[in-house]
């Protein structure tokens, strides 16, 4: 007994190729999908760095001039791309400095400093981020 059949030679060979093409398009897909994720992770990155670099110039910048005068209250500073707003609060011997940093697409970073003066030194107490957008 004979079983013809109208398919054609070769016909399983294309229906394989064809599952296995697009499995790969699937795959290259995702990943092309998940390398834009990692870029975006490494820009966000890379902004948060900035950031604290430049609320860490702008501290010290705060500790020399607090240091040279005690009286010393707010200021704003412009440090390399970024631009900080320095403001001293306290009395006495205790002092609290944040500092609010941008960068020209409206990034912020909010710092703030605990600093104690001791004879004609300012010590750093404590640091933190406190605010981060």
């Amino acid at each position: 007994m004979v079983i013809k059949t109208n398919r054609k030679p070769g016909y399983a060979t294309f229906m394989t190729v064809l599952v296995i093409m697009g499995a790969v398009l699937m795959f290259m897909g995702f990943g092309s999908l998940s390398s834009i994720s990692f870029g975006k992770t490494g820009l966000t990155v890379k902004k948060g760095l900035v950031l604290q670099a430049g609320a860490e110039g702008c501290l010290e910048e705060a500790l020399l001039r607090l240091r040279n005068d005690w009286k010393y209250t707010s200021e704003n500073l412009n440090i390399d791309d970024v631009s900080c707003s320095v403001e001293v609060t306290g009395s006495g011997q205790d002092r609290t400095i944040k500092i609010q940093v941008t960068n020209e697409r409206g990034d912020r970073l909010v710092l703030q400093a605990l600093v104690k003066r001791k004879g004609f030194s300012v010590n750093l107490v404590s640091k933190e981020i406190v605010e981060n957008e």
